[in-house]
């Protein structure tokens, strides 16, 4: 996936987001609290994989590669959020 598929998918959610909550993208203050909702969604959605990859034995090393940064920084990140 390139940089601009992931921007086309961010487009299209924003624009599905506004239309179930009947938003209106013209209004800045309604994209940007959609834009919000959308990130935290993702954060959390990452968290739950994180965790997921973890119960499965997945290392931090291999969590981080994916992530593009450090084993230290991921551990930092999300070993508070493991159950």
């Amino acid at each position: 996936m390139t940089c601009d598929d992931i921007s086309d998918l961010i487009q299209e959610s924003l624009v599905m987001l506004a239309e179930r909550r009947a938003a209106w993208l013209g209004d800045d203050t309604a994209a940007i609290r959609l834009l919000a909702d959308l990130v935290d969604k993702a954060a959390e959605a990452l968290a739950q994989r994180v965790a997921a990859a973890r119960a499965a034995g997945t290392t931090w090393q291999e969590i981080a590669g994916a992530l593009g940064t450090t084993p230290t920084e991921v551990r930092l990140r999300f070993a508070d959020q493991q159950a």
